[in-house]
């Protein structure tokens, strides 16, 4: 909801044309399940895989994987109109959605591990001079302007 009402009332400040990343963090707290997290959106050629793979050995606890698509979540519309996400994911085939996803199952640890990795990130994108904000889709309202 939070996003969708984002991208159809994007704030003054901060337009979609200026937007040149999204970072979601989703179900971050189940690390144990597969010993990793998830980078889906962190595809070769953007500089969020790039930054990422710079920060591997910062966060030597934290193993995780680039790469692939996600096709549903707050990230879901950003990409839609061109623009790149990182969404961080730690999946858990037992619990997910179910009974026993209770918070005596987050993995805390692992858990701020990922969520100071991703900050990282969004600081070192913020840091980029060179970093713009993409080109729109077809039909879409991002714009292609500088973000500083």
């Amino acid at each position: 909801l939070g996003s969708a009402h984002y991208l159809a009332q994007p704030p003054a400040a901060l337009p979609l044309g200026r937007t040149v990343q999204v970072v979601n963090l989703d179900m971050i707290g189940s690390y144990s399940s597969r010993r990793r997290v998830y980078v889906f959106g962190a595809l070769a050629g953007q500089r969020a895989t790039a930054l990422l793979r710079e920060l591997d050995d910062a966060y030597p606890r934290t193993r995780f994987a680039l790469g692939g698509h996600s096709v549903r979540g707050d990230h879901h519309g950003f990409h839609a109109l061109g623009i790149p996400y990182a969404f961080f994911w730690t999946p858990d085939g037992r619990c997910y959605h179910r009974r026993c996803d209770t918070a005596a199952r987050v993995d805390y640890a692992p858990l701020a591990d990922i969520a100071a990795l991703a900050s990282a990130l969004v600081l070192r994108l913020a840091d980029e001079p060179s970093v713009t904000a993409p080109a729109p889709a077809a039909g879409g309202r991002a714009g292609g302007s500088s973000r500083r």
